[in-house]
């Protein structure tokens, strides 16, 4: 008897799960993220955010997390970032920091000096202010997705989708877990080595709210190593399709002078 019903429910899980395999694919789902088939492919953004990070004094107060940045962030598809940042000193003026990365070069300022403190080639890391599948970047035209569950996280029903990618040097399988209603991401997750280490990397996307133009967008992300939080964002305020000026990821045109 206890062998039939266990039958019996493994034959439900399978039928359930046909039945989403037939409603998406996994390719379907990452292209309607962020409701894109509704409200639109999100073609560029406007972020106010804040960026914690652990605390680097009371040291004695585990878990203790302070304001690192904080920053007005632009974003154009495929890969154009431009990242305003503010870091607070205790003992002095706040600092500004200009990041634009173009997709080709990546160049820091800061509102000291009109010349770049740094200018290198991109080398295409996917942003940490953004969340998953926001920004292109070239590794991921190898990705190779399959839909591998259907699982209740957080009380909410989510697609559980494997991404393979062996042309990506970090995340070579990815598991992301997908609102099913919102079509959000709610985690994700990988394995990195370093050496003879093996680090669990895992994002969170929490405080989900309904920006003006009707899709969904987490307001927290949070960012973890082996469990521990490294880092989290607030979003203050998102604006999507704005239409950009690409100028703005131009370091001969947007350049921070001194005393800006």
């Amino acid at each position: 008897m206890i062998k039939k019903s266990l039958l019996i429910l493994f034959l439900l899980i399978l039928s359930s799960r046909s039945v989403y395999a037939e409603e998406y694919t996994a390719e379907e789902i990452i292209e309607n993220l962020y409701m894109a088939k509704i409200s639109g492919k999100i073609q560029d953004m406007i972020i106010d955010l804040e960026a914690y990070g652990p605390s680097l004094t009371g040291q004695e107060a585990k878990g203790l997390m302070e304001l690192f940045f904080s920053a007005r962030l632009f974003f154009a598809l495929p890969n154009k970032i431009r990242t305003e940042k503010t870091i607070p000193a205790p003992d002095a003026a706040s600092m500004m920091v200009v990041t634009i990365r173009d997709g080709t070069m990546d160049w820091a300022f800061t509102s000291y000096d009109k010349n770049p403190v740094s200018k290198k080639a991109d080398d295409h890391h996917h942003s940490l202010l953004l969340p998953f599948n926001i920004d292109n970047q070239p590794q991921d035209a190898f990705r190779i997705y399959t839909l591998v569950a259907i699982e209740t996280l957080d009380d909410r029903e989510t697609f559980v989708l494997s991404i393979s990618n062996e042309e990506d040097p970090e995340a070579r399988l990815l598991t992301v877990w997908v609102d099913r209603e919102r079509f959000i991401p709610l985690k994700e997750e990988y394995y990195l080595t370093q050496g003879e280490r093996e680090i669990k990397k895992t994002t969170l996307y929490k405080d989900v709210g309904q920006l003006i133009d009707g899709r969904w967008m987490p307001y927290r992300i949070e960012r973890y190593e082996n469990d521990k939080m490294t880092l989290y964002i607030t979003y203050k305020d998102i604006l999507v399709n704005q239409g950009l000026d690409y100028d703005l990821f131009n370091p001969d045109e947007y350049l921070p002078l001194p005393g800006d």
